[in-house]
């Protein structure tokens, strides 16, 4: 399985934040994690850090998840980076929307465990195989 240097949570609830890391870590998928509570904050933050992966929530005050990839498009600060949403929403309409963005790579319903983690991670993996 891939591991990244740094993976940037996007995501206003402090607790699945918290869940996150700790599965992120303790499966060695990511050496370290930077954890922002929305979506202005993490276009600041990819401003000046370029990511490979972004696990994002798409409930959020002031800036939503979807709202997010767009301003971070437009911004420019998105780059090559990879989108994972992890959201409580189980709607098709969040579903079907996130899928709608090139840059989202997988849709884990909260909350995260290892096992969803190791599903759509799988993903990286494959697309190793296939660029080589």
């Amino acid at each position: 399985m891939k591991k990244f240097d740094l993976i940037l949570l996007v995501d206003d609830d402090s607790i699945s934040t918290y869940m996150a890391r700790f599965f992120l870590e303790e499966i060695g998928f990511s050496n370290n994690t930077h954890d922002v509570p929305g979506g202005e904050e993490a276009c600041e933050f990819l401003a000046s850090n370029k990511m490979e992966l972004i696990f994002l929530d798409i409930n959020m005050p002031i800036l939503n998840g979807f709202e997010f990839i767009e301003k971070a498009k437009n911004l420019g600060v998105l780059g090559d980076s990879k989108i994972i949403v992890l959201s409580s929403s189980q709607l098709k309409e969040d579903v079907d929307k996130a899928s709608s963005f090139e840059e989202v790579m997988g849709y884990i319903v909260k909350p995260l465990r290892k096992e969803k983690i190791e599903i759509v991670m799988k993903k990286f993996d494959d697309t190793e195989v296939m660029d080589d």
